[in-house]
């Protein structure tokens, strides 16, 4: 994979953002044919973290691709964006060709990704190909940047910089056209994707909605009450799911025992994290950590 660095651990591959020759944040546009025929078969077998934002437009062929235990059905026309964080794993990638960019979360306009947390964008990855324009304008960016990069000559680094700019801004169409439900439930209300964001820095250390309202500047009852009108679920039940996601992750990727996977998440008995594991998945952490290697 030109331009990534790759660290092996026995149960996860993390993917590393790395330029070789050109400032770290830029971006890198390659065919998923040339990705795949500069690495290793294996190299795109089981789970894989990366550190960095991915987006894949597939050209041809189909694919199964998993997203933090999510699967997608990929077509041509289709859309993946996968955040930084993130674990994915392949399916059969010689499948399929398309066209891929990546590039550091720095990377991208302030202005875009403060827009992302106001609309709910990061919780979205899959745009079909359903004719709303956002991902063929995508493509043909990301096809223009393959034919002209290479004629920019001396000025590539301000053609690259010009780049992320431009990808900034279809990203940002992609992400806010055709949400639907996605943009109704966290775009609705300031408070919602405030809530998101603490929740996503602080799931591990507090799960009490008190705590939150009160960091948020709002009352118990008015973070309920929009948190209830907006998603359909409880402040206490967003903060658990957010808390069972990062449990899988570890269940699945991590070769720690339950116990530790316990402890990492804030609880001081195992038994306690298995209840409320049980009760969001139906599964208790060995069970879903054996059905899910």
């Amino acid at each position: 994979m030109s331009g990534i660095g790759r660290k092996q651990t026995p149960e996860i591959r993390e993917i590393r953002y790395r330029r070789l020759s050109r400032p770290v944040d830029s971006l890198e546009i390659t065919t998923i044919k040339a990705l795949r025929q500069g690495a290793h078969e294996s190299e795109f077998t089981g789970p894989q973290r990366i550190d960095f934002e991915l987006i894949v437009w597939i050209e041809r062929g189909t694919i199964t691709h998993e997203v933090d235990f999510a699967r997608y059905e990929l077509g041509p026309g289709d859309v993946l964006w996968v955040h930084t964080g993130q674990v994915q794993r392949w399916g059969d990638i010689a499948a399929v060709d398309g066209i891929m960019c990546m590039m550091p979360a720095t990377a991208l306009d302030t202005a875009l990704t403060d827009r992302l947390d106001r609309i709910g964008g990061w919780a979205r990855s899959h745009w079909p190909a359903d004719g709303s324009g956002a991902a063929q304008d995508f493509a043909m960016l990301l096809s223009h940047y393959r034919r002209h990069r290479d004629l920019a000559g001396h000025d590539a680094e301000a053609y690259d910089a010009a780049m992320v700019l431009l990808t900034s801004g279809v990203l940002m169409m992609l992400a806010s056209r055709d949400l639907g439900d996605t943009k109704s439930e966290w775009g609705g209300h300031e408070l919602l994707w405030r809530f998101r964001a603490e929740v996503d820095r602080h799931h591990a250390q507090r799960r009490s909605t008190r705590w939150y309202a009160r960091r948020l500047g709002y009352s118990e009852r008015t973070l309920h009450r929009v948190v209830l009108a907006h998603l359909g679920v409880t402040p206490r039940q967003v903060i658990e799911d957010r808390m069972v996601l990062e449990a899988k992750r570890m269940l699945v990727h991590d070769s720690g025992s339950i116990s530790t996977v316990a402890r990492s998440l804030g609880f001081d008995d195992q038994s306690n994290f298995s209840k409320v594991f049980k009760r969001s998945t139906g599964l208790t952490p060995g069970e879903f950590r054996t059905s899910s290697r």
